[in-house]
């Protein structure tokens, strides 16, 4: 079931989530169902939903602040995400959403929202990044997957939204503009309810087209292609920090090392 400012999500097996106005959720639990289960959709469909009917654009992606600059990584589910956002928060660079990225369009530049302190990492993803697994809590007992928590990284303001890269899997490390019309499409696919299409009514179809447009319009859009091997992570975070770098500098993006035209 679905309206403007109603939302129901069922959990086969988990519970069953009721979002409603923007500011409340009732969940009903299923019998002998994990508790780490129940509570893992307040990290994702929940909020977003909430966001959602907030009228915020809701990407499923990650945000991070790169030299006092704000990036927004997205891409398919398994393209790297969060292990690209533990590289850069390695290197010193601060979190500002994870998977689920809220975007202020109301104002004549994007604001991000920033989310809850706290990046999902695999473990595999950890050990690359020198993050501490004995440190860390299992998202749930079924899955290889962390809550890496940085009390450190909150922040309280929204942050202008720069630049929105579209995550791809490549045979080499290079970078691309992406075109307005095309970057519409992206971030239309990558909207967090995308993957419900069921949730949306007429007019919620036309605020995210708008939505859609206004973001193209008013951020730096970028495909970064690169290989699904931890040993690029390196240079594809010395790439992003030099894009983000140049643009602070007023430097041409068409001057930085693995632009393609």
């Amino acid at each position: 079931m679905r309206g403007d400012n109603f939302l129901n999500i069922t959990w086969h097996g988990v519970a069953s989530y009721t979002v409603y106005d923007g500011s409340q959720v009732s969940v009903i639990r299923e019998q002998n169902s994990h508790p780490a289960l129940v509570l893992q959709p307040f990290y994702s469909i929940v909020p977003a939903s909430i966001l959602n009917q907030n009228k915020l654009f809701v990407l499923h992606g990650n945000c991070v602040e790169v030299n006092g600059s704000t990036i927004a990584l997205i891409g398919a589910k398994g393209q790297g995400k969060s292990t690209l956002t533990a590289a850069l928060l390695a290197k010193g660079h601060r979190l500002v959403a994870d998977d689920v990225t809220a975007i202020d369009t109301e104002s004549l530049r994007p604001q991000v929202l920033p989310g809850i302190p706290n990046l999902k990492v695999w473990a595999d993803t950890a050990k690359a990044t020198g993050i501490n697994l004995s440190k860390l809590k299992k998202i749930n007992p079924y899955i290889e997957k962390y809550n890496y928590v940085l009390p450190n990284h909150f922040c309280n303001r929204k942050l202008p939204l720069e630049t929105i890269i579209f995550l791809q899997e490549g045979k080499e490390v290079k970078i691309e503009k992406t075109q307005a019309s095309q970057g519409m499409l992206y971030l239309i696919g990558n909207h967090y309810l995308s993957r419900y299409p069921q949730v949306f009514t007429a007019k919620e179809h036309k605020r995210i087209f708008e939505q859609s447009a206004f973001l193209s319009r008013t951020t730096r859009l970028l495909t970064l292609n690169y290989p699904k091997n931890l040993k690029v992570l390196n240079t594809v975070t010395s790439l992003i920090e030099a894009l983000q770098a140049s643009k602070k500098k007023g430097v041409s993006i068409n001057d930085t090392p693995f632009l393609k035209a």
